[in-house]
């Protein structure tokens, strides 16, 4: 497995969830820093296990059909070393973390256990099998010493149907505009998201001791929300939503890959002139192909990006040229000639890399 952060959930019974109630006060009574609370939109979130990534929402269904809910956001990384942000949980963590998530269960097991009334009723919270998943995201960690120059130009990529940029506020146009440090696509399935991983350590967690193994990190992930997890079950043929699903690591490169090259392709970055020549000097494409590669190379170049070219584009063959580029080896987003660089390898490469046995 190569993820960083997974929603999981069960539903419950009445009884079954005021008895995990009850247990969870009683313990987070017992801690000076832990709370338990009404959120605004009526759900009872628990901070007991927070520190330890951990984050406990409970939730009464009021519709007739539906049922009570407990829901956990959980970074497996933070259960091993509490306050770790930046390691990803891989294959050999699972056995480690499915071992520490029992034990940290074990005094809300005790509450729950303690209460004769309770006696017929299952507690199965500290198995990490018995939740569904809602979200899961597979990441990897990239190092690079270019790292700023791949974030320029993985800005430019694609943006393909039905996804959406994603924007921040700037507080002095008091406009959305995109991040500058990440490029952020959204869609109602996935957010695919390439980000310095040092910059947004900087933002959130600037007092970690460790931020400085941030610094040449580029962190590449797909965050599958509940209609792609859904979907990856459904395709699979699971019987159900288990993390022992989703947590495989050729599910977890297959997912990365396919919205890596979907949205950045595979091709390798090179300057216009580079592009050009290679194009040019390929005896088998025929002179209509290197025309057209040649046009959209030079419309993306002058636009500055795939995505805003592709409202300038006359004709209907867009995709199909990109496809083409990427297929010759050639990203359709361009070095500029003042980088003094002229070729970058294509990060897929790295990507592949650390799936690989070690």
């Amino acid at each position: 497995m190569s993820f960083h952060t997974v929603e999981l959930y069960k539903q419950l019974n009445t009884s079954t969830f005021w008895a995990l109630f009850n247990a969870l006060d009683q313990v987070t009574d017992s801690r000076d820093k832990a709370t338990i609370y009404n959120t605004k939109s009526g759900a009872i979130r628990c901070t007991l296990l927070d520190e330890l990534g951990i984050k406990i929402t409970m939730s009464k269904r009021r519709e007739e059909f539906h049922k009570d809910m407990v829901n956990i956001v959980f970074n497996p990384q933070r259960l091993i070393k509490a306050g770790e942000f930046i390691k990803i949980t891989k294959s050999d963590d699972y056995n480690l973390i499915d071992r520490l998530f029992k034990k940290v269960f074990n005094p809300i097991k005790k509450a729950f256990k303690s209460k004769r009334k309770n006696k017929y009723l299952k507690f199965d919270f500290d198995l990490l099998h018995s939740y569904q998943v809602r979200r899961f995201d597979p990441c990897v960690n990239i190092y690079t010493e270019y790292k700023d120059r791949y974030l320029e130009l993985i800005k430019r990529a694609n943006k393909p149907d039905k996804f959406e940029l994603g924007m921040k506020s700037d507080p002095i146009s008091r406009r959305k505009i995109p991040y500058d440090d990440a490029f952020h696509l959204e869609s109602k399935s996935v957010v695919f998201s390439i980000y310095d991983k040092y910059s947004q350590m900087s933002r959130k967690n600037p007092d970690y001791e460790d931020i400085e193994e941030a610094l040449n990190i580029i962190r590449v992930e797909v965050q599958c929300k509940k209609n792609k997890t859904n979907y990856m079950k459904t395709s699979q043929g699971w019987s159900n939503k288990s993390l022992t699903n989703y947590a495989d690591e050729e599910m977890c490169q297959k997912t990365l890959l396919f919205y890596y090259k979907k949205i950045i392709g595979f091709g390798n970055y090179y300057t216009l002139s580079a592009a050009r020549s290679k194009i040019l000097d390929n005896e088998k494409l025929r002179e209509e192909s290197k025309l057209n590669m040649l046009g959209l190379l030079e419309l993306v170049n002058e636009k500055r990006g795939i995505w805003k070219a592709r409202p300038y584009y006359q004709g209907e063959d867009f995709d199909k040229i990109l496809a083409q580029l990427n297929k010759e080896g050639i990203n359709p987003v361009t070095i500029p000639a003042h980088w003094g660089i002229r070729e970058l390898p294509n990060l897929v490469h790295e990507i592949v890399k650390e799936f690989m046995p070690r």
